[in-house]
């Protein structure tokens, strides 16, 4: 009998419980619907600020007011609450995913997002949007740049090593030997040059000859078979001066038996020799005007280069007077 009363008394407990949760709960949604419809007339009214208070008030007694929400997040995202309000606008996406505002909510958290993102960079002293892209501009530009001069680089080594390998062919082929005559005395006049007779078949003396096959391409050999010639062109000269002491400075090269003994070193053939030197070649230049700039003076004095091996060579012969490729009105500039 104490049992039936005790579960008795309990179940009459748990429906009084019961009946109170949902009273309590339906009173909560009342005065809730009753703050967010005082918060709208306050925000009819312009009351901003009270309007924000009754929203907030309606959210917590009711967390499942989508509506109140939404409201609360527009309001926040006005007041440049950009974190508040993405936090609401999702709340609201959440709680009525089908409803019509629920793309505009989507578009309104895509449009908080960089505001953001702005505003932190502000308060925190970073780079701003803008900032950062002006950034990546300058970098892609200095990158490409980069890419050109290395570019250029190459062109211009190409071009050195062709210089280069020419040069060495010039030089090759332009080495003559060189008599340099006796310096007469002192307040004598100067002797005549005279070429030396040939002896004829029957009386000219064996002289020793050029033992030579043709030098390989090497350095070594060449340097050999001009030092060898060297040799016999000295052992002319002397036979010359023992034969003839009265005779001024001898020109070897007027001989014809020495010049036939002498063979081709490497294609070159011996010439007859003299102390003249060669006039010193004319540099160019050019006087920069204003208005000049590398470019404009490579294509004026080099139109059959492209413009950048123009202007590379340009660069190269005066570097001390164009700091950073920048020529100035008045200086004199070198074409090589």
């Amino acid at each position: 009998m104490t049992t039936l009363k005790t579960l008795t008394a309990l179940t009459i407990l748990l429906t009084l419980t019961a009946c109170d949760s949902s009273q309590r709960a339906r009173l909560d949604a009342e005065r809730a619907e009753k703050q967010y419809q005082d918060a709208l007339s306050k925000y009819k009214a312009g009351d901003v600020k009270g309007a924000e208070e009754g929203f907030r008030a309606a959210v917590k007694d009711n967390p499942a007011n989508a509506s109140a929400h939404f409201q609360l997040a527009v309001l926040l995202q006005n007041d440049k609450d950009y974190l508040g309000a993405m936090s609401h606008f999702e709340t609201y996406r959440q709680l009525a995913p089908g409803s019509d505002k629920a793309p505009l909510a989507g578009e309104r958290m895509k449009m908080c997002e960089p505001l953001l993102v702005e505003k932190y960079a502000q308060e925190y002293g970073l780079p701003t949007r803008s900032e950062l892209e002006a950034l990546q501009d300058r970098y892609d530009r200095a990158t490409n740049d980069l890419a050109q001069a290395e570019a250029g680089l190459r062109a211009a080594q190409d071009e050195a090593r062709d210089l280069r390998a020419k040069l060495d062919r010039a030089q090759t082929a332009s080495a003559r030997p060189v008599a340099v005559p006796a310096r007469p005395a002192v307040g004598a006049a100067p002797a005549p040059i005279r070429p030396v007779t040939p002896p004829s078949a029957e009386t000219a003396p064996e002289r020793p000859r050029l033992a030579l096959t043709r030098p390989d391409s090497s350095s070594e050999g060449t340097a050999q078979g001009l030092a060898e010639a060297r040799r016999l062109v000295e052992a002319a000269r002397q036979e010359a001066r023992d034969e003839n002491p009265s005779a001024g400075p001898v020109v070897v090269g007027a001989a014809e038996p020495v010049a036939r003994e002498l063979p081709e070193i490497r294609g070159v053939a011996f010439q007859p020799m003299t102390s003249e030197r060669p006039p010193k070649p004319v540099r160019k230049t050019h006087v920069v005007q204003k208005g000049d700039t590398l470019w404009s003076i490579a294509r004026e004095h080099y139109p059959e280069l492209s413009n950048q091996k123009a202007a590379d060579l340009i660069y190269e012969a005066n570097k001390l007077k164009m700091p950073r490729r920048r020529v100035r009105a008045g200086d004199v500039l070198i074409l090589p």
